[in-house]
């Protein structure tokens, strides 16, 4: 008996590892033949923030069982990378995107605008990776801006793919007049020396251009523009670096642009598996098995534990 219990525990050892080396060999592919829905809900301190617009751009295919991403034209042309990323990482990824989107001006995927109650529903949407950019409007004397966001359709949810999502926008609210900031920071240690002299930076207003300016060690790599007209959509872009890809982000007032060393650019196309995105589900197949065989394990220990009394108390009787 205790051979066979010995026997039951290597077995679920070794299932267990398994697992764990291959978590997701057993989830379905994505069906990219289905399309998928979006359900927007605008609101600010609780408040509707209604005839926002917004627009939906498909910056790449997915496929396959671990979200395999593909890049599409133009943006497979932008200085940006899928490689690696992770939680803020996509924030992060979003805002450099949507300026480059908001200065390019590709066709959206789908547009409309926000409801009475802040609602938006768009649905007849290909499987893919994409990028809801929010214009500001003004309403009851304030203006609203929408942070874009990256959002991968279908997401991955409890071990099986949902088709039919919503998201929430993170609103803020401006003043009538606003003052922005650049920073220009370099992630090369080591390959200081090829940096450029200096750069150029574009401040886009609405998407066109606003301002065209020069960031060199002079300045200290930034630049400050104040009194700018609220109610707009400003943003920067930064025109291309030989041997570095860029990751824009916006913290209060300042646009900090970093610039990362790489062999080229732009960067591969490479895949990034599902549980890289925000998910809202694991796969639970592995829990009800290992659970069962916990059980079974423990049955067999009750067993042996009562045979082996049975033995002890049979020889006592002798």
């Amino acid at each position: 008996m205790k051979g066979l219990l010995r026997l039951f525990c290597g077995l679920f050892i070794l299932s267990l590892l398994f697992s764990l080396s291959i978590p997701s060999a057993f989830a379905e592919p994505v069906d990219s033949t289905r399309q998928c829905s979006l359900n927007l809900q605008a609101t600010y301190a609780g408040e509707p923030v209604t005839a926002m617009p917004f627009s939906l751009y498909r910056v790449a295919e997915v496929s396959g069982s671990a979200a395999d991403f593909r890049l599409l034209a133009p943006y497979s042309t932008y200085p940006i990378s899928l490689d690696g990323l992770e939680g803020e990482d996509w924030a992060l990824l979003a805002q450099s995107l949507s300026a480059y989107v908001r200065a390019d001006h590709p066709t959206p995927q789908a547009q409309g605008l926000s409801d009475a109650e802040g609602k938006l529903f768009l649905d007849g949407l290909p499987c893919g990776l994409y990028l809801v950019c929010g214009d500001s409007v003004s309403q009851n004397g304030s203006v609203y801006s929408a942070a874009p966001f990256l959002i991968c359709l279908p997401t991955l949810a409890d071990g099986s793919w949902s088709y039919a999502l919503s998201a929430k926008p993170k609103l803020s609210r401006e003043e009538n007049n606003v003052s922005l900031r650049v920073l220009k920071i370099w992630d090369d240690a080591g390959a200081e020396s090829a940096r450029p002299t200096q750069i150029a930076v574009t401040l886009l207003c609405d998407g066109e251009v606003y301002e065209r300016v020069i960031l060199t060690e002079r300045n200290s790599w930034r630049w400050h523009w104040r009194q700018l007209e609220g109610g707009h959509n400003w943003s920067v872009i930064e025109e291309p670096v030989e041997g570095y890809s860029v990751s824009i982000m916006l913290i209060d007032d300042c646009y900090c642009i970093t610039n990362h060393r790489s062999s080229h650019v732009p960067p591969p196309t490479p895949s990034t598996p599902p549980n890289k995105l925000p998910q809202t589900g694991l796969n639970w197949w592995p829990v009800v098995g290992f659970g069962c065989a916990g059980v079974l394990l423990l049955a067999l220990a009750v067993v042996a534990k009562r045979i082996g009394r049975r033995k002890e108390d049979g020889q006592n009787v002798q």
